[in-house]
């Protein structure tokens, strides 16, 4: 299946990736009281969080020198006044130092996603992260899954993930270095969690699908209980994936 966007995303590696690949902070850093759960409660509940009025499912990945790359899911820029559409993006995200924050620039610039806007069409399709790691070779390997309503609503009844997608940063810099279809493309979305030990990075699958049959808000039950696995060796994130079968690896 070539996932929607394919296309522009494998011209935008190949030509296109100076354009695009320096994010950068936009704004002064914002700085929360502590970095307790409560000190970190408090400061993205207030308005304007480093540039953020509201977002959904953040991740948290710590990066070796200290710092927190923090990411979200469907984005408000700005005060918490009004959260309407004219500052929303599919995603966002900070970098934390200590206890203070600074906004990482979409290649558009507030209103644009921080990742993969170039395959984007509002309300249609659109990509949402999931888990990142740093790779074998430096770079930090980001997950994505692409997610479309054909309704045009959004997050809404009918929206359901089809693909996955993998993107690339510098590290330390986290200058964006390209995006493809993830070696396992499917909409079973291994990347949706990842751990790793010494020998093998193990990528979990899931549905990921937030809303059943019936437009109800809430992971779907015909599928949310179920989670599927997959390996590469350590760090080796661009490389074929095996498969666990419930008694042994497979290469399907």
């Amino acid at each position: 299946m070539l996932l929607a966007g394919a296309t522009a995303a494998l011209a935008w590696t190949s030509t296109c990736a100076l354009a695009v690949a320096t994010p950068s902070p936009v704004a002064a850093a914002d700085c929360a009281d502590t970095s307790t759960a409560a000190g970190l409660d408090a400061f993205f509940q207030a308005d304007d969080a480093a540039g953020l009025a509201g977002a959904d499912y953040p991740h948290a990945i710590d990066l070796p020198d200290g710092r927190t790359l923090w990411y979200f899911q469907d984005a408000f820029f700005g005060t918490g006044d009004k959260l309407d559409g004219n500052r929303f993006a599919h995603n966002a995200a900070l970098v934390q130092t200590g206890d203070c924050f600074e906004a990482l620039d979409a290649p558009g610039g507030d209103g644009d996603s921080w990742i993969g806007s170039w395959v984007e069409t509002d309300l249609q399709n659109w990509l949402w992260p999931l888990d990142a790691e740093l790779g074998a070779d430096g770079h930090l390997w980001l997950f994505l899954a692409e997610v479309q309503n054909p309704n045009g609503d959004g997050a809404a009844r009918g929206a359901l993930p089809v693909g996955t997608w993998v993107a690339r940063y510098t590290y330390p810099e986290l200058q964006l270095v390209g995006m493809e279809p993830a070696p396992d493309p499917s909409r079973s979305l291994f990347g949706y969690s990842i751990v790793s030990d010494n020998e093998w990075s193990y990528l979990y699958g899931h549905c990921y699908r937030q809303f059943d049959s019936r437009g109800v808000i809430g992971f779907d039950p015909d599928c949310s209980p179920h989670a599927y696995l997959a390996r590469v060796p350590v760090g080796q994130f661009g490389q074929d994936l095996e498969y666990w079968t419930s008694t042994g690896w497979s290469d399907r």
